[in-house]
């Protein structure tokens, strides 16, 4: 009987095989290679495994490089700016930075072929480059002459970057009014977009697709993700737009920020808010948040809910899925998640409505809606998950509803004219949508 040597390497070639001289040559060294070794052995050596996987480091998640490059700031000498909004815009960039870092170099470890985080790379470039823009036109307003000059041709690079798509005459207007929404300036609060005013620095980031906004009930329910850029509102004494020079209404934190939304603040107001970045929860109360301050770079901490401030942000996202926000494909609409909440919070109350019901009727409607824009319409809806309660995201499928209609005010409050249009009787009557006696109500 041969040996296991013999059996591997002495079988007759197949008659197709022919060998040249140098195949010839390889295949005696492989043989020698081989001898003395087991089968096993043997063949191992001539069929060799292929090489093992790399294991690849995972991508990681905008919130996790957050962590990290916040840990790295408290108690640091991080230089710290005189507006907060840009102190919270410079820890988003540090932040952005560090991430497309370790998106560049998972890429170039899985080599030129595999390029899986281009999408994100490059909506974060884009962020980065508008709080660069942020950072310049800051300095640009205060400048004279050549240096202003100067400055005004670095913000067009940054501005083009940052809106590559649009035209060069577009693009700084973009970045220009992206600012406005950062700075919550009351003079320029009419000209941003009604989902996004009164949320500084997230929401000019969301309104970029690069994060989704989070109001203070979502955030006790511990929707927070490290490296939120938030914005603090404080109550006090405020001249609304249809009062003369002089006259003042006291408002709530909550009232404060309501107000801005609906551009009701007079222009010559100076508006008292602070903006922090998002570190943590504490650990023995969920509805205490701790945040890193501009001004020492210590951590800080307010409880959610206390009367005197209100919080209102956005939670940083950068791998596409903040698209299908419903604030930002309701970007250019009247829609407000945070009032429409409070409007179905009292409505559903007040007529005893079924959430689950209402919620399957506003899906149904928006399917059969036939509008436009339905395609993104749906994938918002999917996104904002079917809601079960009187919450934001019922206030967002509404909202999205009411967009789908094409006919109704697109606010996100569900009243009478909304109700009628989706069940053809007003809410006193609209029995399709009530808790009914056998759901033990």
């Amino acid at each position: 009987m041969s040996s296991d040597y013999e059996s591997l390497t002495s079988a007759p070639a197949p008659a197709h095989a022919v060998d040249s001289p140098s195949t010839a040559g390889w295949r005696d060294q492989a043989r020698r290679d081989v001898a003395g070794l087991s089968y096993a052995e043997g063949a191992a050596r001539l069929s060799p495994d292929p090489d093992p996987v790399v294991q690849k480091k995972d991508d990681p998640q905008v919130s996790e490089t957050a962590t990290t490059t916040l840990d790295g700031i408290v108690d640091s000498d991080h230089a710290g700016v005189d507006l907060c909004y840009m102190e919270n815009a410079g820890k988003v960039q540090l932040i952005l930075e560090a991430h497309k870092a370790a998106l560049v170099a998972n890429d170039a470890e899985r080599g030129k072929d595999d390029k899986k985080n281009a999408d994100e790379v490059a909506l974060v470039t884009k962020m980065v480059a508008f709080l660069e823009y942020a950072s310049k036109y800051v300095e640009y307003v205060n400048l004279r002459g050549t240096k202003k000059k100067e400055a005004r041709k670095k913000l067009d690079e940054l501005a083009a970057t940052a809106f590559p798509d649009l035209a060069a005459g577009g693009a700084d207007p973009a970045s220009k009014a992206l600012y406005y929404i950062m700075s919550t300036q009351p003079s320029q609060i009419r000209k941003s977009p009604t989902p996004m005013r009164g949320g500084g620095v997230g929401a000019a980031m969301a309104m970029m697709g690069g994060a989704e906004m989070i109001y203070q009930d979502e955030m006790k329910a511990g929707g927070l993700k490290p490296g939120a850029p938030l914005q603090m509102w404080w109550g006090g004494d405020y001249r609304l737009t249809h009062q003369a020079e002089g006259e003042t209404t006291t408002l709530s934190a909550k009232q404060v920020y309501s107000n801005i939304t609906k551009a009701r603040i007079h222009s010559s107001e100076s508006i008292s808010g602070h903006s922090v970045t998002f570190v943590k929860y504490d650990e023995a109360d969920k509805n205490k948040i701790w945040y890193l301050q501009q001004w020492n770079n210590k951590l800080d901490s307010a409880t959610l809910g206390e009367s005197y401030q209100y919080f209102v942000g956005a939670n940083l996202s950068t791998t596409g899925e903040a698209t299908n926000a419903a604030e930002y494909v309701l970007r250019e609409t009247g829609f407000r998640a945070d009032a429409g909440k409070d409007t179905i919070v009292s409505v559903g109350r007040r007529y005893k409505l079924d959430p689950a019901k209402l919620a399957a009727a506003l899906i149904a409607s928006i399917n059969g809606s036939g509008h436009a824009d339905l395609a993104n319409i749906q994938k918002s809806v999917t996104h904002t998950g079917t809601p079960s309660a009187f919450d934001h995201d019922m206030a967002r499928l509404i909202g999205l509803w009411q967009y789908a209609m094409g006919d109704l005010a697109v606010d996100g409050a569900f009243g009478n004219a909304s109700c009628t249009r989706l069940t053809g009787n007003n809410l006193s009557k609209a029995d399709s949508l009530k808790v009914s006696s056998g759901d033990g109500s």
